[in-house]
């Protein structure tokens, strides 16, 4: 069974340029997509305007759990959970402010259990979860937690049903609580977006750790989820959307950019890779951005401004100045609904208009991806 984390770094109200040396003697540690953190909750980082910051922080192979109570200058950890030769330790994370987290232990069965602390990291409690008839032959590849307030979150798993055949098919499950993580209850896998999408050999693909699908949710019924790069053949992006706390969704297609979508990406060959929604808070409701890799130096910006039943490209930005052999979707933030910034180690692609415009920021050194600054905006 494979297991490998996904690190992304994060652009938010108090993350904007990555990897820049400012003379900080404390180091932060490695972060990973944080969703407009000063308003929402974030999977691996979150600075909230009280100066506490949340970060997960992968050490020898599994996850650890890190409070700062004073902008990120000095660090503790608050909790951990070594890999073991049962256990992959801790898989996936969220954060709600300064009090509210959640974090995610696999074993490597396939049960799952997901910690909770709401008071800053001080005590946790562990619940286990319970899964209903998954498919025999499926390991468990990639994890996500979301939270659209301290009570009603949701839990993903993505893996593969590795079958008889030479081909693989995508198997996702979806976990639900409304009493802040005490309990949880599994979703039907039949009310989800449709199970077994045929995938490459599994040598030849890794989307359900690299590019997985994800999910997020402004309010306990309404919600959205993309697929990642997850498929093959001829890509046609979709955005599917629930109203009933995802026991049953809506597909919505992505518009196209010029020349197509292309074909699915198959370990970073250039293809089509669709990020995770982004939901902004605005003065006249929430605005969605829904970032899309295509080929190997395109990044589509696509927004809806009806919760998700419509789309439209907002922008699109070459990104073959960045020192990437492949640009992906993993490294796109919005900062408000206007500031938008793809981050990757030695630069900084920025829009303040929503994607009409772009601008290169290099910065002074590339560094390996063990570490970054924030500065303040």
């Amino acid at each position: 069974m494979l297991r490998q984390p996904r690190l992304r770094l994060a652009a938010t109200a108090a993350v904007v340029l990555a990897f820049v040396v400012t003379g900080r003697s404390s180091p932060l540690p490695v972060a990973g997509a944080a969703q407009n953190a000063a308003l929402a909750g974030a999977a691996n980082l979150l600075s909230t305007t009280q100066g506490v910051v949340w970060s997960f922080n992968i050490e020898n192979g599994s996850g650890v759990v890190l409070r700062s109570a004073d902008d990120g200058n000095r660090w503790r950890v608050v909790l951990s959970e070594l890999a073991s030769q049962v256990s992959f330790g801790l898989v996936a994370s969220y954060f709600l402010g300064p009090e509210d987290a959640w974090a995610a232990l696999e074993e490597q069965t396939g049960a799952t259990s997901v910690y909770r602390t709401s008071d800053g990291g001080r005590h946790w409690d562990r619940s286990d979860l319970r899964i209903v008839a998954p498919p025999p032959s499926m390991p468990i590849l990639f994890d996500q937690l979301y939270f659209a307030d301290p009570e009603h979150g949701w839990l993903l798993a993505v893996g593969t049903d590795l079958g008889s055949g030479s081909a693989n098919s995508l198997v996702m499950l979806l976990w639900r609580t409304d009493d802040g993580g005490r309990t949880w209850s599994q979703l039907p896998p039949t009310s989800l977006p449709p199970q077994s999408v045929e995938l490459p050999p599994y040598a030849g693909s890794a989307c359900p750790v690299f590019s997985p699908p994800h999910i997020a949710f402004t309010t306990p019924n309404i919600g959205w989820w993309t697929y990642g790069a997850c498929g093959t053949g001829a890509a046609r992006p979709l955005v599917w959307r629930t109203r009933d706390g995802g026991r049953n969704w809506t597909p919505s297609p992505l518009s196209a950019p010029p020349g197509g979508w292309g074909s699915w990406d198959v370990l970073d060959q250039g293809g089509t890779d669709v990020g995770a929604p982004y939901l902004i808070p605005t003065k006249t409701g929430t605005t969605i951005v829904v970032p899309v890799s295509v080929g190997r130096s395109r990044l589509v910006v696509e927004r809806s401004l009806d919760m998700g039943r419509t789309w439209r490209i907002a922008g699109m930005v070459d990104t073959h100045s960045l020192p990437l052999q492949s640009t992906r979707a993993d490294w796109f933030d919005p900062v408000n609904a206007l500031e938008w910034v793809v981050a990757a180690p030695g630069g900084l692609i920025e829009t303040t208009d929503a994607g009409r415009s772009w601008t290169l920021i290099r910065s002074p050194v590339t560094m390996s991806g063990h570490c970054f600054i924030h500065l303040a905006r």
